[in-house]
C-alpha cells in the first residue's frame, strides 16, 4: 500500500513563527493591550493579522459594554471572549483564523 504524498507544490511553504511573534499575537487578544501589537511599526504578517482581528474584537466588546441593556449584548460579549480564546489557541499553534464578516471588514481598513 502506497503512502500518499502530502507535499503539494501549489501550497505555500509554512513560515516559522518565532516566540516573540507569538507573544505579540497573544497580546492582540487582550483588551486595551491589543493596541501594542497593532501600533508596532515592524511586525510580521502573522502578528498583523492577529492584531487586526484582536482590535476588531476589542471594538465590538466596547460597543457591547456601552449598549449593555439587553441580553443580546451579554451574548455578544460572551462570543467575543470565546473568539479571543480561540485566537490565542490558534496563535500558540502558529496558525491564523478568520471571523467571516469581522475579518473581512478589518482586512480592508487596516
Amino acid at each position: 500500500m502506497a503512502v500518499p504524498n502530502n507535499t503539494d507544490s501549489s501550497s505555500p511553504p509554512e513560515e516559522k513563527i518565532g516566540e516573540d511573534e507569538k507573544i505579540l499575537a497573544v497580546l492582540a487578544y487582550i483588551p486595551i493591550i491589543c493596541l501594542i501589537p497593532l501600533l508596532q511599526k515592524q511586525r510580521s504578517d502573522f502578528v498583523a493579522r492577529h492584531a487586526r482581528l484582536g482590535f476588531a474584537l476589542f471594538l465590538v466588546e466596547i460597543l457591547a459594554l456601552l449598549l449593555r441593556f439587553r441580553v443580546i449584548w451579554d451574548i455578544i460579549l460572551f462570543l467575543c471572549v470565546c473568539f479571543a480564546l480561540f485566537g490565542i489557541y490558534k496563535v500558540l499553534r502558529g496558525k491564523t483564523y478568520d471571523i467571516p464578516f469581522l475579518s473581512d471588514l478589518f482586512e480592508k481598513r487596516w
